[in-house]
């Protein structure tokens, strides 16, 4: 880059500011609730195989892998007649035996993720009271908060994947970075509306749960997701309808440092 660059395209630029290390922290913190979020998925999805892993439809409970206790348990109960004359406490001492080491990872992943719930608020709240001191409004957190969806997860999602624009206002890159911009492409005569697929994986999904709430507890974001859907577009063409909404009023009430107003009413054919 040149200093002429600067001189003749200063506005296609902006200035870098130093990440605030509470966004770091908190970004780290909300990723690792995510992974065990989905460790806890894995081992809930192999326990509930184990409980189904019982007689009468033993082929079925195979699945792709066979463990060394299927092979016990097949020994045990090897066919319907074999089972009858079985005692009820030998099947169960062995599937006890086997289920042991997924309740015990269950209990230290549920511990991590209620650690990393505490960690989240820690970080959150003294971020909240130092924003109190920078104006006599509400704070951008508190705005964010009153919007209806944002849980805990979906605020700290938003701070920690998004906090920069946030700051700014940026609507057209928070659409972007959360996917509920959609791509247009367009050859000759051909036009086609896609799903943008190049966004932040974690904000995506944070605004999938926001607009999936929102269209209960919000009565603009359900008559938007009602006018879609008899339109016949998916669900999920049109929770990310709805999440364009409300970014866009995100943005217009963190502008005017407002809470969100349930009355607040923004012409829907505007929301893409």
């Amino acid at each position: 880059m040149t200093e002429e660059t600067l001189g003749t395209d200063r506005p296609h630029f902006r200035r870098l500011e130093p990440q605030n290390s509470d966004i770091i922290i908190l970004r780290e913190l909300n990723r690792t609730r995510e992974e065990l979020i989905g460790e806890r998925t894995r081992h809930i999805n192999r326990f509930r195989g184990l409980l189904w892993r019982y007689y009468p439809q033993f082929g079925e409970l195979l699945g792709k892998k066979v463990s060394p206790w299927h092979l016990e348990l097949w020994e045990l109960v090897s066919s319907p007649d074999s089972s009858k004359r079985k005692r009820i406490s030998t099947v169960q001492n062995l599937l006890r035996r086997n289920r042991r080491s997924i309740i015990q990872r269950l209990k230290v992943v549920d511990q991590q993720l209620a650690q990393t719930r505490e960690s989240v608020n820690t970080v959150i709240e003294p971020m909240n009271e130092r924003l109190r001191t920078e104006g006599e409004g509400p704070t951008d957190i508190e705005i964010l908060r009153s919007i209806p969806g944002v849980g805990d997860v979906v605020l700290a999602t938003l701070l920690a994947e998004a906090w920069d624009l946030i700051r700014r206002r940026d609507l057209k890159a928070l659409r972007c970075l959360g996917g509920v911009a959609p791509v247009t492409k367009q050859s000759g005569k051909t036009k086609q509306v896609l799903r943008r697929k190049a966004v932040c994986k974690s904000l995506s999904y944070a605004l999938h749960i926001l607009g999936g709430i929102a269209i209960i507890y919000d009565q603009a974001s359900k008559a938007r997701y009602q006018e879609l859907r008899a339109k016949s577009h998916g669900y999920c063409r049109s929770v990310r309808a709805v999440c364009d909404r409300l970014l866009s009023v995100a943005c217009a009430i963190l502008e005017k440092d407002e809470l969100f107003d349930k009355k607040f009413k923004k012409p829907l054919r505007d929301a893409a």
